[in-house]
This record gives C-alpha cells, structure tokens and sequence, in this order.
C-alpha cells in the first residue's frame, strides 16, 4: 500500500503553518492529519474549521 508522506516547513505551506500554530496552542503538539492533508489544502480547511465548529458545542440542535 503506497503512503502518502507528511508535508513539513516550506513545503506544507502558509495555511498548513497557521493551522498547526493553531493545534499547537490547543492541544499543545501538532497533528499528524494536519500534515498530510497539508497536500490539499482546501480538504486540511474544511476539516479544521469543522473541528472547531463542532468542537465548540454551537453544532449541537436544541432538540437533544
């Protein structure tokens, strides 16, 4: 099975370092996720922003 490598520094880009900056003043350590999706960067947004959304609890309907 071919595996996709971690995307690092320079070459995971601007976006890729802003989110990493991001989980590691939450979480206190960067992802791996983060750098390998890092490859497609629109996919690596969708996924931090969803994460936050539904992280913060306003993702939840009043019904439960």
């Amino acid at each position: 099975m071919t595996r996709i490598r971690s995307l690092e520094g320079r070459d995971a880009g601007l976006l890729a370092a802003i989110v990493e900056g991001i989980s590691r003043l939450a979480l206190g350590r960067p992802l791996n996720p983060t750098k390998v999706q890092a490859h497609a960067p629109r996919v690596m947004l969708a996924a931090f922003l969803s994460n936050v959304i539904f992280g913060s609890g306003r993702g939840r309907s009043a019904a439960i």
